[in-house]
């Protein structure tokens, strides 16, 4: 991932506004809800009459204008009618403690992916298991991708809590492997729209946490269709996979973790 470095130069010496702050935040946010920046927190200073943040990106190439939507155009124009006449872009340099994103030619499917520790893209190439850019895609409504990015910090919650073994355990696992909770429904729909408009598969992964022995886990089929899962071993994370519903699955953890 690629670190940038944005600040905003006011014309008029004298301190920043507050609608000028406030403006500066929504243009991150539009940013953010393109996937064009993959963070909701990001440092941000002020000095004099300029105002500095740090963007990290998937590519090289994120901010550059024709991989903006109409929303973040929209702010762009708002920053300049509020005073700010320059706009200055400068690379830091990659963060080393991200995935790497995607570079195949023509990936085969995608995997909708988050987890609790996730600071990357939502989707996932199937092939290599790398981000894929959320704005290589058409938004699903709006010109933006809040749906997805609301699915994907959802998740995240939802991990959080399981993994933390204390409050809301229960809920947080039935979210992440029931295919009929809430969570696994906007995922299921968001993987539904995403692959009539790529032509190709969208796969959702469930997953299972407990297990009551590693034969019966041999023997699970698909919640959905009830056929047989495909055995398979794709990328170290998914055991099971069904081709009819778009599903993966996993071994139980609690059965992993015994052998």
């Amino acid at each position: 991932m690629h670190v940038f470095r944005m600040t905003f130069l006011a014309s008029k010496s004298g301190a920043i506004s507050e609608d000028q702050i406030e403006e500066i935040t929504s243009f991150h946010a539009a940013l953010y809800k393109n996937g064009q920046a993959i963070e909701r927190e990001y440092p941000i200073w002020i000095n004099k009459n300029r105002v500095t943040m740090n963007i990290t990106c998937l590519e090289k190439n994120s901010l550059a204008k024709c991989n903006c939507n109409k929303y973040v155009l929209n702010h762009l124009k708002k920053l300049s009618e509020l005073g700010f006449n320059k706009i200055h872009k400068s690379y830091l340099g990659i963060d080393p403690s991200c995935i790497e994103t995607c570079e195949c030619k023509a990936s085969s499917a995608f995997i909708l992916f988050s987890t609790y520790a996730s600071y990357a893209s939502p989707i996932r190439c199937y092939d290599c298991f790398k981000n894929v850019p959320l704005y290589q895609f058409q938004p699903i409504c709006n010109f933006e991708f809040l749906d997805i990015m609301t699915w994907y910090n959802d998740y995240k919650a939802c991990d959080s809590l399981q993994m933390h073994c204390s409050v809301g355990e229960r809920f947080a696992l039935k979210q992440l492997g029931d295919p009929k909770s809430a969570l696994s429904k906007m995922g299921l729909k968001i993987c539904e729209e995403l692959a009539k408009q790529t032509k190709k598969p969208f796969y959702y992964f469930l997953m299972k946490h407990y297990g009551i022995s590693k034969r019966d886990e041999l023997q699970r089929k698909c919640p959905l269709c009830k056929r047989p899962w495909l055995k398979q071993k794709i990328h170290r994370l998914f055991h099971f996979q069904c081709k009819n519903c778009s599903l993966l699955s996993n071994v139980a953890y609690s059965l992993r973790r015994r052998n």
